[in-house]
């Protein structure tokens, strides 16, 4: 499986899942339902630090659910490398989402493809397209719906006024995500503290997606219990289980 495919595979799971009348039972695709604008998906992006420019739950939560999906599937720093998004964004907000797409040469108005963020009239709505054919793209969405919003997968027609753009993620077409996937983990007795200088031994995120090591050493950010968030250079790079980094060695 490769990561579009893994993707909108997370994404078709939420199909049916109801928006909240109140901040209670986010997690019940069906309880509590009422057009709140509670979810579980801002819900979950709000407890990352520094994802967003400050907390989400309660509001317009289309874009929220793709980005959502984008963390499931890859872990926060590949989905923000994918979704074209800095930390702290703006990126809940469909304009400024597909902004970052345009500032990365990443947007298109034509010949959209499976895996693109579909942006639609007035940046006002957005979602993940799952499948095109000669005549339709469909697509999963949040916050659409009634009489009460929820995830739904639509079709529109290729040629539908509705439609201003897609926003195009670099996959790595390569790139298996299965569970089979996964490297074997190396028992590592290390006590890592925040500010600690780490190297990968096995490069797979927390979430089990394979990465590439870019720096020399990277330094720990954030620690809570077996996840480190690792940073180089003023950017995340990966959050990764502490079983599979070491100490530096010339620190």
């Amino acid at each position: 499986m490769n990561e579009i495919e893994r993707v909108i595979e997370i994404a078709k799971k939420e199909v049916g899942y109801l928006e909240k009348k109140s901040n209670s039972q986010l997690d019940d695709k069906n309880a509590n339902a009422g057009n709140g604008n509670y979810s579980k998906y801002a819900r979950d992006l709000d407890k990352i630090s520094g994802f967003y420019n400050g907390k989400k739950n309660g509001y317009s939560w289309c874009d929220i659910f793709v980005d959502w999906c984008f963390v499931q599937a890859f872990g926060v720093a590949r989905a923000l490398e994918l979704l074209c998004q800095p930390l702290k964004s703006c990126g809940a907000g469909v304009g400024y989402s597909a902004q970052y797409y345009k500032q990365k040469g990443q947007f298109y108005t034509a010949n959209p493809q499976p895996g693109d963020q579909v942006f639609f009239s007035k940046y006002a709505h957005t979602g993940l397209i799952v499948r095109v054919d000669p005549n339709y793209v469909y697509v999963v969405e949040g916050n659409t719906g009634s009489p009460v919003n929820g995830v739904k997968e639509k079709k529109y027609a290729l040629n539908s006024t509705s439609i201003v753009g897609y926003g195009r993620p670099k996959y790595d077409y390569s790139v298996n995500t299965s569970e089979d996937a996964k490297e074997p983990v190396e028992p590592q007795k290390t006590t890592f503290r925040v500010g600690d200088k780490v190297v990968a031994i096995k490069k797979v995120d927390f979430y089990g997606t394979k990465l590439i090591q870019y720096d020399e050493y990277y330094t720990i950010t954030e620690l809570v219990d077996n996840r480190a968030v690792l940073s180089a250079r003023g950017q995340v790079w990966a959050a990764m289980n502490t079983d599979n980094i070491k100490l530096y060695s010339n620190q």
